[in-house]
């Protein structure tokens, strides 16, 4: 019990810091415009996110960062269950559709969730997960994804994936992490927002509670009660 509480908190850590890191880095981005107030809802920088439900997550948490914030503007253009591993109009067909129709300065983008698995190319050639004939036609994917990107003059944030509660799991995703990091390397308007080899380990400052007052609330009828409740993030499932 005590280790997963451990994993998984460290799944909540590790995806705070990633919507964290890439909320800094849109930041730095919209800091080298040299605007006035007055021109800020009108030049404000557009992020659109792609990638699975984490990507999802990702971008939902970038707009409750950013929502008071006039500079930026955050499109949430993911797809559930979307994997680079699935058919072509699957992963491709949301930035091609995008990129074609819409516009935006910056895209954040998060797959790799769901691409654990064995997957075919359009030849019918079988790759299996984590050959080197497999990590080659990923990366090929990925490279497509840039270019595509890049091509419509959007900057790039590619985001990997936090660590989870499954040790498979989380050994797996530093494997998928690292061909991001090479790949997102190659490209001069690219930049990996995630580590590369993921820990489970998570540093939590040491806090100490004080009390400082005591709550009477006033009385209230037999009918009225108040009911608690917690708020959760729940990591992704043990595999």
């Amino acid at each position: 019990m005590g280790r997963s509480a451990v994993r998984g908190s460290g799944w909540f850590c590790g995806a705070v810091r990633l919507v964290g890191r890439v909320a800094l880095l849109l930041c730095c981005i919209g800091a080298l415009a040299d605007i006035s107030s007055a021109e800020e809802i009108a030049n404000r920088t557009t992020i659109v996110v792609f990638g699975d439900s984490q990507g999802a997550g990702l971008a939902r948490g970038l707009q409750r960062i950013l929502i008071e914030d006039q500079r930026f503007r955050v499109l949430n253009r993911t797809h559930a269950g979307a994997a680079l591993v699935h058919a072509e109009s699957e992963w491709f067909g949301a930035i091609q559709n995008f990129v074609t129709h819409e516009k935006a300065d910056v895209a954040v983008a998060m797959f790799g969730a769901n691409d654990r698995l064995d997957f075919k190319d359009e030849s019918g050639t079988t790759f299996r997960f984590r050959t080197e004939e497999w990590r080659a036609a990923y990366a090929a994917r990925i490279d497509q994804l840039l270019k595509a990107m890049t091509d419509a003059g959007l900057k790039v944030i590619w985001c990997g994936n936090p660590i989870a509660r499954s040790d498979t799991y989380s050994t797996d995703m530093s494997y998928i992490n690292d061909i991001y990091a090479a790949e997102a390397a190659k490209c001069t308007v690219c930049v990996a927002a995630h580590s590369a080899s993921p820990k489970t380990i998570c540093t939590l400052s040491k806090v100490t509670f004080v009390s400082e007052f005591t709550l009477r609330t006033k009385p209230v009828s037999a009918k009225q009660r108040v009911i608690a409740f917690a708020l959760t993030v729940r990591p992704p499932p043990e595999v």
